[in-house]
């Protein structure tokens, strides 16, 4: 009885699996109208899951195993404008240039003046001083003047003669009658009084007593 109901059914499958029905899948049915759940491995989070990790062990391979420095060419190429990359260094070092010429310049400038003031330094000490030497010395004080300070280049020669005439300042007025061209940066009126002063009689109270007398006379 038995084998007759197994022969049954087994002719039952052969029918059902020749229409496209397996035989796991006619059990699960069978199960699933009974409310009997079957484990299934695999699962489709399952199946995501192991395509996850075999995508990520290509990569890997990939990366680790790959000698990447046998590629035929670059894999990244850096492009650079070297003429416009030369012209900007130029043009820099230009403007470099200008700036330590300019900054150079000004040194020179400033040395010069500081020269200038120490000429004027000499020339006043000189004549409070009544010291001809420190006069002398005036001419090659500035190291950066072309040249020696000659008393034709004073800048105001008028006012510096007239004060050594009116403090009665004899060798400075000697010093100044013996330079080069002495008259030619004198006006004609301190250039009078400079010849009636060192005409005068000698002694110092004499030619500053009589120097006023005579001047005043000429003008008048």
């Amino acid at each position: 009885m038995n084998q007759r109901v197994e022969n049954e059914l087994r002719s039952i499958l052969n029918e059902l699996e020749s229409m496209g029905h397996g035989e796991s899948e006619l059990i699960l049915d069978c199960l699933k109208r009974d409310h009997i759940q079957v484990a299934r491995w695999w699962r489709p989070s399952r199946v995501m899951i192991v395509a996850m990790f075999l995508v990520g062990g290509i990569c890997c391979h990939l990366f680790l195993f790959t000698d990447l420095s046998s590629a035929p060419g670059p894999l990244v190429t850096v492009q650079s404008d070297v003429a416009a990359i030369r012209h900007g260094l130029e043009s820099e070092n230009k403007r470099l240039t200008r700036e330590v010429n300019r900054k150079e310049k000004e040194i020179d400038r400033l040395d010069y003046h500081n020269g200038c003031k120490t000429e004027t330094m000499l020339i006043f000490k000189g004549v409070l001083e009544d010291n001809p030497a420190l006069l002398e010395r005036s001419k090659t004080a500035n190291e950066t003047r072309t040249g020696s300070f000659e008393f034709i280049n004073w800048r105001t020669p008028d006012k510096v003669v007239d004060w050594m005439i009116r403090d009665n300042k004899y060798k400075c007025l000697e010093w100044v009658t013996s330079q080069p061209r002495w008259n030619s940066c004198l006006s004609i009126e301190i250039y009078h009084k400079v010849l009636i002063y060192t005409e005068a009689p000698s002694g110092f109270e004499e030619k500053a007593e009589s120097i006023s007398s005579i001047f005043d006379s000429i003008v008048l």
